[in-house]
């Protein structure tokens, strides 16, 4: 099929899944440039655990700081690509929704800022002007209560993803969600919490 359709390159956002990987190393081996998308928290992770693709010839970053951090560890692996996610999200005029991209439970959990999460996240919804405030939570969300708690301050949970409730945004905050540099790059304006932030090599919008 690859040689029939004379695909000259492959670009997934990971190349770690079992399918994934099987795509990547078929077209490695015919001479097909592979590549995978940054995604994921890099500044804060020395071994980028997770991050670098396990076969794909190159990984393209969304910011010179992490090109430079990733080829100082593997020579000529990262390509900055300027505007990397830009036009993804067609903003609807007038939207007026209000959305927090969440993160796992247990990562607020384990930084010690889950009571903090909670107190933002009421006085948020308390003090901002909004026809809905909905809260995305991560895909890897598992833990029920969490969600429940959320639910009790009046907040709609949503199992969308982002991307399409964004479209009806008038404004995207979060804390650890990769997404925030995504919603920034499409021009929706994006608050990412600094008060739940631990490192600041984990802020995703300090170079838009």
């Amino acid at each position: 099929i690859f040689k029939n359709l004379n695909i000259i390159g492959i670009i997934l956002h990971n190349d770690q899944t079992p399918f994934n990987n099987l795509i990547v190393n078929l077209g490695n081996n015919l001479n097909i440039k592979t590549a995978v998308l940054a995604h994921g928290i890099f500044n804060n992770n020395p071994k980028f655990l997770s991050i670098l693709p396990s076969q794909s010839q190159k990984i393209f970053v969304w910011s010179k700081q992490i090109e430079k951090k990733i080829n100082n560890c593997v020579k000529k692996k990262a390509i900055y690509v300027k505007g990397i996610k830009a036009n993804l999200i067609l903003n609807k005029p007038n939207s007026n929704d209000i959305i927090y991209v969440g993160s796992p439970y247990y990562l607020l959990k384990k930084v010690k800022k889950d009571k903090k999460f909670f107190k933002i996240l009421n006085y948020l919804k308390k003090n901002l002007i909004y026809e809905n405030f909905i809260f995305c939570p991560h895909p890897m969300e598992t833990n029920k209560s969490f969600l429940k708690k959320i639910k009790s301050l009046g907040i709609i949970i949503s199992n969308k993803s982002p991307y399409q409730l964004s479209t009806y945004a008038k404004l995207i905050l979060g804390d650890y969600s990769s997404f925030l540099f995504e919603s920034s790059v499409n021009n929706i304006p994006t608050v990412q919490i600094e008060e739940m932030i631990i490192d600041k090599g984990n802020i995703k919008i300090n170079e838009i």
